[in-house]
């Protein structure tokens, strides 16, 4: 699939923002999902995931995994790998 050519303007300028024929790389973009302060770069990642459609998504950030998925059973599989044993 031809991802289109990475966004190097600024995507908050009109004009700019992610289409498929432009594709806005969320590498070092700090996304806090569901803060209005971060409302337009949300409305962009999930626009931009609309056209893609990939089968799932990882991001590894500074203070939080991001891992997003379509297969029901391997985003179940994650997350036992992934719980913490608090006892």
């Amino acid at each position: 699939m031809d991802l289109g050519e990475s966004v190097a303007r600024n995507p908050f300028d009109a004009g700019n923002a992610p289409k498929p024929q432009w594709r806005l790389d969320f590498v070092n973009w700090f996304l806090r999902f569901g803060d209005p302060l971060y409302s337009d770069i949300e409305r962009m990642f999930w626009s931009q995931l609309e056209w893609i459609q990939p089968e799932s998504y990882v991001a590894d950030g500074r203070e939080v995994l991001t891992f997003l998925t379509r297969n029901e059973a391997l985003f179940e599989f994650v997350l036992q790998r992934l719980e913490v044993d608090t006892a």
